[in-house]
């Protein structure tokens, strides 16, 4: 019974992932932070990259993203930057080695900004590979492999 009833809180989670999703593609952009607070599109892009501007455009900025709810998007500053912060950490299980291991390198990453991407193969060659796909397909800019295959290729592109 517990069994069924939280895979029923999953599933209605994941339904709303599509209306939280639906939101997220109606925030306010960069350009409607500029026009709320009066200010050029340029400035806005300094302020939200922590460049020097003056302290009125700043508190205009500010204002403005508040007002809005603006928040950052990284898959923006993926694109232009062609960097994503982000890890990917491959480990065959859960065993309490690899768990422990995953918590450290999750440490290690926040403290230099980054994110980790973590997949969990079950020991399967395949799903190594899938793993380091979906890596790949991610544009993370390392990736951390684990693997029982030592003829495992991770590519460099």
């Amino acid at each position: 019974m517990t069994i069924t009833h939280e895979f029923v809180n999953i599933v209605s989670i994941v339904k709303k992932g599509g209306d939280y999703l639906a939101e997220m593609n109606n925030r306010p952009t960069m350009e409607d932070v500029a026009r709320e607070a009066g200010v050029a599109l340029g400035t806005v892009s300094k302020v939200v990259n922590n460049q020097r501007v003056g302290e009125e455009y700043r508190l205009k900025v500010e204002k403005a993203i508040e007002t809005l709810g603006y928040r950052y998007n990284s898959s923006g500053r993926a694109l232009r930057t062609n960097k994503t912060a982000t890890v990917a950490l491959i480990v065959p299980s859960l065993h309490p080695f690899y768990a422990m291991l995953i918590y450290y390198v999750n440490i290690a990453l926040s403290e230099h900004n980054y994110r980790m991407l973590l997949f969990i193969t079950q020991e399967d060659y395949s799903k190594e590979i899938e793993c380091i796909q979906l890596a790949a397909e991610n544009r993370v800019d390392g990736i951390i492999g684990l693997t029982y295959n030592p003829s495992l290729e991770i590519p460099k592109d």
